[in-house]
């Protein structure tokens, strides 16, 4: 367990949901964002009771954390089905977009699906992006990024290596739960579809063939608006 945001710690909980966390910790504070219990409250010190699935910086820190490296913790996570809102980690790259296309739902789960797979596929030109730390009491914390729209934009261009993503652990998430990830799914599609990289062979491709069938237009024209 991290100690540097620990300030005592409690041992009586001894679920597997738990000991997956303590086993995976590198230094970070992802304890303090998995569960809204009193272990997180007690041992996350000054500002420890504000953090939480709901947090802002949480859901940042999530969302950057699984969209580097989709480990046994990011799957507790993404089945969380415990309500949330609003989902502030979002990258909104289009203000006038339904709130559905670009939170992915309303539970924690499926929302992390969503931010990360954003954070992963896509590159965002001319966005507005602030960094600041986790806990602003703490020295040794962690930065984390919040991306919005700027007075330029905030266009996604979302891609995938054909070659690798087949064993890419969070595109698999992703199409096991497409509305979660649906804007950044379908942005894939387009963008290969404009390339002309081919996506046979892939699961992502074979979506992108099942949008097909649900349609006459090319994808390029099936979903116009970006986040």
């Amino acid at each position: 367990m991290n100690n540097k945001y620990l300030y005592s710690k409690l041992n009586y909980n001894n679920t597997p949901q738990y000991r997956a966390i303590e086993e995976d910790i590198s230094d970070d504070p992802v304890d303090m964002c998995m569960f809204n219990d009193i272990n997180k409250s007690l041992v996350g010190g000054v500002l420890g009771y504000r953090y939480g699935p709901s947090n802002e910086n949480c859901q940042l820190y999530m969302a950057e954390r699984c969209s580097k490296k989709w480990d046994s913790i990011c799957d507790i996570a993404s089945i969380n089905n415990n309500a949330v809102f609003p989902n502030t980690a979002t990258i909104r790259g289009n203000s006038m977009a339904s709130p559905l296309e670009i939170t992915g739902g309303s539970t924690v789960g499926s929302q992390l699906i969503h931010n990360a797979a954003q954070r992963r596929f896509c590159v965002f030109d001319n966005c507005n992006i602030q960094q600041f730390p986790f806990d602003p009491t703490n020295q040794s914390s962690p930065i984390v990024t919040r991306i919005n729209r700027s007075n330029y934009g905030c266009m996604p261009t979302c891609s995938v290596d054909p070659a690798t993503i087949n064993n890419d652990k969070l595109m698999n998430k992703c199409l096991e739960n497409p509305t979660a990830a649906l804007d950044t799914l379908v942005n894939i599609c387009q963008t290969h579809e404009r390339s002309g990289v081919s996506l046979d062979g892939t699961k992502i491709g074979k979506f992108c063939k099942s949008l097909k069938g649900t349609t006459k237009l090319p994808i390029t024209s099936y979903y116009t608006r970006p986040y």
